[in-house]
């Protein structure tokens, strides 16, 4: 504790007061480290609530197909070339969902694409891409001429449900007798509102203009079969 001198006092006495210097630097010394504490804890704290915040986000996002590696206008897109990531859904970003692949597969890329990329409607074709010897066919069925929960990518089989009565007068028809194909889109008729469903259908082109013909007349169903059989 350091000391000092006093002169001048009434009895004429010298006095002395102490001083503690000491005192007052520790007192700013330990009020300094409060506030680096209490920014401290603020830190951890927001750190918290933004990693939850990402979190969260994480979480509740949208399973959506991306590239699995660079592609050029023209591709057509199979199953190795892509892959799946979430994304927040608040994004405001055009995707195709993970449960879309079966009828993004063999569709055709519009633009060149970089690995990574989220996969845009806008970026594939109007169309699956044909091979030579291939035709797309459309058939309006009603219920009970397709399998319920039939979707793209699904292998059928086409069959003649003309009457024995009438299915010699048809060439065409037996023609097309036992055609498969894989389904390439379907869509519910919203003009009929009974069920009904719009189905393109890509198979060999020998069959396409025959199973056309049934399917104009109202004599097509589809059969589903595994792939490949």
């Amino acid at each position: 504790m350091a000391t000092t001198t006093t002169r001048g006092s009434p009895d004429g006495r010298t006095g002395v007061r102490a001083l503690q210097p000491e005192r007052h630097v520790g007192g700013v010394a330990r009020r300094r480290q409060v506030r680096w504490i209490v920014a401290g804890v603020l830190l951890v704290v927001g750190s918290a609530l933004v990693f939850a915040t990402v979190w969260a986000r994480a979480g509740s996002g949208t399973r959506v197909l991306v590239l699995s590696r660079s592609v050029d206008a023209g591709h057509v897109l199979t199953s190795s070339d892509l892959r799946d990531v979430r994304v927040s859904s608040g994004d405001g970003v055009a995707t195709l969902p993970v449960s879309s692949e079966a009828s993004v597969v063999g569709r055709t890329v519009a633009v060149p694409l970089a690995e990574g990329s989220l996969l845009n409607p806008r970026a594939l074709g109007s169309g699956h891409a044909l091979r030579s010897g291939d035709a797309v066919v459309g058939l309006a069925l009603k219920p009970g001429m397709f399998p319920p929960g039939l979707a793209a990518g699904d292998h059928v089989r086409v069959v003649d449900t003309t009457s024995a009565s009438n299915s010699g007068t048809n060439g065409s028809s037996r023609s097309t007798a036992g055609a498969r194909g894989v389904v390439v889109t379907i869509e519910a008729s919203t003009s009929a509102g009974d069920g009904s469903a719009v189905v393109s259908l890509q198979l060999d082109d020998g069959a396409a203009d025959g199973v056309a013909q049934l399917a104009s007349a109202g004599h097509a169903s589809l059969v589903l079969v595994p792939a490949g059989s």
